[in-house]
């Protein structure tokens, strides 16, 4: 899956740091996106306000550390959820792809 241009993210260390995704299906009314995400090797901030996320770690190895001291290695094949309001950053070890799956909280 070819995805879209490279761009970098506020906060994320080194500076140089890129992402990149593509949408895969978006339906506003149910609350619910899918897509691939990517980034190079790094550290950035995460923050899941208002949204739940579902992924499948399709390349490369990150961890996830959570602002409660908590951490969670991923690598190809693993899946995980990170739910509405977690807070962290992600360490992204190798060059990382993941699916993604994301439900909007309804309120």
């Amino acid at each position: 899956v070819e995805l879209g241009e490279p761009a970098h993210r506020a906060g994320a260390v080194p500076a140089a740091f890129l992402e990149r995704s593509l949408e895969l299906f978006v339906d506003q009314t149910i609350g619910i996106e899918t897509g691939v995400w990517e980034g190079s090797p790094g550290s950035l901030p995460v923050h899941r306000d208002g949204y739940t996320e579902l992924g499948q770690v399709l390349t490369g190895r990150a961890v996830m550390h959570d602002d409660e001291g908590g951490s969670l290695a991923l690598a190809a094949g693993d899946a995980f959820v990170t739910p509405s309001g977690w807070r962290g950053r992600w360490e992204i070890i190798e060059p990382f792809r993941k699916l993604y799956v994301i439900v909007h909280d309804r309120n």
